[in-house]
């Protein structure tokens, strides 16, 4: 039992499993889970379509840590020149996938901000299959709240 005080003092108990309170923390929870899948998307979507334009890139380094089938992930360091400046941008995200040092690969970049940086890799995927997998979360919680509700 949940008891709120209203203004004049008088306490009113809200049954938390009542059908009612089920169906509320069902729509909260459901735009909750909307809200942070919408995030997921746009961040998604906005870095494949502006990131578009190859380009050239060294690996300088690799960043090791443990894990993966192989017992190892890393996450390449880049160096790249667009319009005679030069750029190096580290990944956050860690794959199986190992490059040596100084091998050139091909990179995506925004080029209206060649800061921002991307590459072919599956791992990119991974933000557009969670930011999908919560807004089916929250598609089932709207279900939830209207069934209750009519």
């Amino acid at each position: 039992m949940l008891a709120l005080i209203v203004s004049d003092g008088r306490r009113i108990g809200v049954n938390i499993l009542d059908s009612d309170a089920k169906g509320l923390t069902g729509g909260v929870l459901a735009l909750f889970c909307g809200i942070i899948g919408t995030a997921m998307l746009m961040r998604y979507f906005r870095k494949q379509f502006r990131c578009n334009t190859p380009v050239e890139a060294e690996i300088m380094r690799n960043d090791v840590s443990k894990g993966g089938k192989s017992g190892k992930l890393y996450a390449p360091e880049y160096s790249y020149h667009y319009e005679d400046k030069h750029y190096t941008f580290q990944s956050t995200a860690y794959t199986e996938q190992h490059y040596e040092v100084g091998q050139k690969v091909t990179v995506y970049i925004d080029p209206a901000n060649p800061e921002q940086c991307r590459d072919k890799q599956k791992r990119s995927r991974l933000l557009l299959w969670t930011g999908l997998f919560f807004e089916l979360l929250a598609a089932a919680g709207v279900y939830l709240v209207l069934s209750l509700l009519f």
